[in-house]
């Protein structure tokens, strides 16, 4: 994977209430730091699948991502 710069990865769901108040900050912080970094967002009751193989178990979790590998 050709990662340039690192992931944040940010799983939510619209009913969760501190995933809410979360995401304005990643967003207002993805953008002080002008391509430092790319935000994405996992709607994991969209995407369940996706949310069990990434083992979210509560949410907000955010991960972070570089060179295609989870960072601790």
């Amino acid at each position: 994977m050709d990662q340039k710069v690192p992931v944040i990865l940010d799983c939510y769901a619209d009913w969760c209430g501190p995933c809410r108040k979360l995401m304005p900050l990643l967003e207002t912080v993805t953008e002080k730091f002008e391509g430092k970094f790319k935000l994405v967002k996992l709607n994991i009751d969209h995407l369940p699948a996706l949310a069990t193989a990434l083992k979210v178990e509560s949410i907000p979790a955010v991960y972070l991502i570089y060179k295609g590998q989870m960072v601790d």
